[in-house]
């Protein structure tokens, strides 16, 4: 199997294929064809035979579409491929390559198609984006979609008899409790993802200004980081940067939040932190609403609403009980709908192994 991904930062979907990797060891043979070198790293230790792309400058991102599809038959040629993967939305235009090729094009969506400005000339190049992969996902035999909220967009545009949900999963489950957490005077609050303004950092540390007694940790990088710093200035804030296994943080968190403005497909972030027995507060995104089954296994808050958020932070602070009940809830939901084995027995059958 020849997985593709030629994004340039490290982030869900390049989690995404080290966790497919994971949880398919054994069943299949996988190569990779990319030049992201944090993805390069994590893959080489599961033993992928990398095909290692051109680096280019930011600038130069539209070439690697076209080198990249130089190199496909070749590499399906050479190595024997039997089913390419393809990731991201110009990645699209390597599914036709790979049928001419004889192989099972599989394209995994990560996000609906949510687009925030009302006209094309906007946003010219998301709406360029967003049309080629329509045009180019008829070509997959089978779409793999990381939530029903994804599943559903998709099918607007594609033979619904190609389109399959798989959600997301986690790999490992934690059987540590929360009674240590609730010991402390001071809560410690964790937030993990790009520094960029759809995931909403920003509508956090405008909440927390007030409130008494906690302690943010923020995890990842991003083009906003600098502007955030200052924002937390008043704040009792530590900038963590990327971590490539943030494990500890989530440990040693009391509460995590995700004030993700959307668009999204299904974080992995959000069912990491319920996999570690975390209460959560997430924005009420669809697929937020989706996997905490309406608010039940997390409470939610109005998305984009800094006032909603504060309000409900005080209240989840402010009540033990209902923390540990939220956190009980988060860990059976993540236990009977997003565990690995649930996963395997799916991507097994897709793709035949």
């Amino acid at each position: 199997m020849l997985l593709v991904s030629l994004g340039y930062d490290f982030g869900g979907v390049e989690v995404y294929l080290k966790n497919l990797v994971e949880l398919l060891d054994g069943k299949a043979e996988f190569f990779a064809l990319t030049f992201q070198p944090e993805l390069i790293k994590v893959l080489a230790n599961r033993s992928v035979r990398i095909i290692k792309l051109p680096r280019l400058p930011r600038f130069g991102k539209a070439l690697v579409f076209p080198i990249a599809a130089l190199m496909l038959l070749p590499v399906v040629l050479l190595y024997r491929i039997d089913s390419v993967q393809i990731n991201g939305y110009a990645e699209s235009i390597l599914l036709m390559l790979a049928r001419l090729a004889g192989c099972k094009a599989i394209s995994t969506r990560h996000l609906t198609m949510d687009v925030t400005a009302e006209h094309w000339y906007q946003a010219p190049g998301s709406f360029l984006a967003r049309f080629l992969y329509k045009m180019s996902a008829r070509f997959a035999n089978r779409i793999i979609c990381v939530s029903n909220v994804v599943g559903v967009d998709v099918q607007k545009f594609v033979v619904p008899d190609r389109v399959v949900v798989i959600p997301n999963w986690v790999s490992r489950i934690y059987a540590d409790g929360v009674a240590p957490r609730n010991s402390r005077a001071a809560k410690r609050i964790l937030f993990v993802g790009r520094l960029e303004k759809h995931k909403g950092l920003h509508l956090l540390l405008e909440a927390l200004l007030g409130i008494e007694n906690v302690e943010l940790t923020v995890v990842g990088e991003g083009p906003c980081r600098r502007e955030y710093e200052t924002q937390a200035e008043s704040l009792r804030v530590r900038f963590a940067g990327f971590q490539s296994n943030p494990d500890s943080f989530f440990a040693a968190a009391d509460l995590f939040v995700m004030p993700s403005l959307g668009p999204e497909g299904l974080p992995l972030v959000s069912l990491e932190a319920m996999a570690h027995r975390l209460p959560c507060l997430f924005s009420d995104l669809p697929v937020h609403k989706e996997i905490t089954s309406d608010g039940d296994a997390a409470m939610l808050f109005a998305t984009g609403d800094a006032s909603s958020l504060r309000e409900k932070l005080i209240f989840l602070l402010k009540d033990e009980s209902l923390r540990h009940s939220y956190a009980e809830k988060a860990y059976r939901t993540i236990q009977t709908r997003f565990s690995a084995a649930v996963a395997e027995r799916a991507y097994a059958h897709e793709f035949e192994i």
